[in-house]
């Protein structure tokens, strides 16, 4: 890896995935849980195994969107972390300061190299 590229890594960010259920009234409910959780793992095991570094910038162009009668603020983000291939678009990204970012696109990898993973996120205002 490049080392400019490696000192960009500045943000410790979280992937979590989303775990369905069903409450007491039978209706479906979505929860988070860290994304690379092994059995037997506690919490913080499964907290820590799926953070990474990364360098997370915000895009121009924010915007709001009209979700059940309400706008919500829109923002996209590029997150570059270190080449991987086990993030899926069905996860979400969760930031240093716990907002949430739904992963929009399969990860790629911009210049073909390994050495790093480009994933586009937008956050919709809490609506994740």
């Amino acid at each position: 890896m490049n080392a400019p590229f490696a000192g960009t890594l500045r943000n410790r960010i979280r992937f979590d995935r989303p775990v369905r259920s069903r409450d007491r009234g039978g209706e479906r409910v979505a929860t988070w849980e860290p994304a690379f959780r092994k059995d037997g793992d506690t919490d913080e095991e499964a907290r820590k195994r799926s953070e990474a570094w990364a360098q997370v910038r915000a895009q121009t162009g924010k915007g709001e969107a009209i979700v059940s009668g309400g706008e919500l603020p829109i923002a996209s983000y590029d997150i570059q972390l270190r080449y991987r291939t086990d993030i899926t678009p069905d996860m979400s990204v969760v930031l240093p300061d716990g907002m949430r970012l739904d992963i929009l696109t399969e990860p790629v990898d911009p210049d073909g190299t390994r050495e790093r993973t480009l994933i586009r996120c937008e956050y919709r205002g809490g609506a994740a």
